[in-house]
């Protein structure tokens, strides 16, 4: 079993991603602005990922095994989800 974050887990791709890994039985957080409810089985973080001081907060003391990014609008926000996990992910598997 692994521990997966996933960006946007909420709608359309993030969504059906967090669906799959939690009934493959992974850990699965899904992180968004807390404007819709995370899939069922999933562990919500609530932050807007442009508001960097609130996601490092939301983020501190979690370790993942894979990130999946694929809710990012600008190579800015990749950039700062990067960073911020540098050394609490194995994996960080990115859009943009």
């Amino acid at each position: 079993m692994a521990t997966c974050l996933v960006f946007g887990g909420t709608q359309f791709v993030g969504k059906a991603m967090a669906k799959r890994l939690i009934s493959d039985g992974h850990e699965v957080y899904v992180l968004n602005r807390g404007t819709r409810e995370a899939p069922q089985g999933s562990k919500a973080l609530i932050a807007d990922r442009n508001n960097i001081n609130k996601l490092s907060a939301v983020l501190y003391n979690k370790t993942f095994d894979y990130v999946y990014d694929i809710s990012a609008y600008t190579p800015e926000q990749t950039r700062n989800a990067i960073q911020l996990l540098k050394g609490k992910t194995k994996h960080f598997i990115g859009y943009k």
